[in-house]
């Protein structure tokens, strides 16, 4: 069984049940990551990543179930919208990431991934090595290891990905909230790349907008917006402080990284 608030642990059983009544002994493992396990979680953002390891090799006629399945979760769980991960034959998982194919779900809707899923290196090690098991052996007998050069690469690419986005140019058709909310989420996504490029390890959101706010002071107050934007807590300085971030945050991300 799950500990955690009721509804959240209401639903994480209730999926590890699901999952097994879809998809039956196919399933090898499935296992839960991120804020929720590490001790981060956040009611008013914080998604719960997870990962399905299956038998054999997924196809089209298994997405429909399993779509139908999460969209059951989300009507009738508060969270069942904030389940975020993959389903993925065991022999389709490498060091590198995942190939496809795969069923990816992202805010209670499921897709087919062909050839490639958005599981990388940094996600199947934080998997392997920092993961609640709600079906199945510990995850270090079913993922490969990653070697923690593997980890940097991703999360190098990611960053890159990250500092090349046009982000206002992007946001300029969301409500003002909503991209304010993009905003103070680009920015924490920056600071976990930075941090977990340094140690190889993943982190919480939280220490690792705290690591970068003591390696560049000037982005203190930006940061402590975006935790306040996470935590649902953030004040109309909060939101204006975030409005103009983006500059300030991706030039003192490429300092950062040229300074290496």
């Amino acid at each position: 069984m799950v500990r955690g608030p009721g509804p959240l642990r209401s639903l994480l059983n209730s999926f590890a049940r699901a999952v097994t009544d879809v998809l039956g002994d196919r399933v090898m493992g499935v296992y839960v990551n991120g804020s929720f396990v590490m001790g981060d979680f956040q009611a008013a953002s914080s998604d719960i990543d997870f990962l399905v390891i299956t038998r054999d090799e997924l196809r089209r006629p298994d997405l429909q179930r399993v779509g139908a399945m999460h969209r059951r979760l989300t009507s009738a769980n508060v969270w069942g919208a904030r389940l975020e991960g993959e389903y993925v034959w065991h022999r389709r998982v490498r060091s590198a990431g995942a190939n496809g194919p795969a069923i990816v779900v992202r805010s209670g809707h499921a897709s087919f991934a062909k050839f490639r899923t958005p599981l990388t290196a940094e996600n199947v090690r934080a998997f392997r090595h920092d993961s609640l098991t709600l079906i199945g052996p510990p995850a270090r007998r079913l993922l490969p290891h990653v070697p923690l050069e593997a980890v940097r690469r991703a999360l190098n690419t990611y960053l890159a990905e990250l500092l090349q986005r046009k982000v206002r140019r992007e946001l300029v058709k969301l409500p003002p909230r909503a991209a304010v909310e993009a905003i103070a989420s680009w920015t924490l996504n920056v600071a976990g790349c930075l941090y977990g490029r340094r140690s190889g390890h993943p982190c919480t959101k939280t220490v690792a907008a705290r690591w970068l706010s003591r390696r560049c002071p000037m982005l203190k107050d930006i940061l402590a917006a975006a935790l306040a934007m996470r935590r649902g807590t953030a004040t109309a300085a909060d939101r204006r402080q975030l409005r103009d971030a983006v500059r300030e945050v991706r030039c003192s991300a490429r300092h950062l990284v040229s300074s290496r």
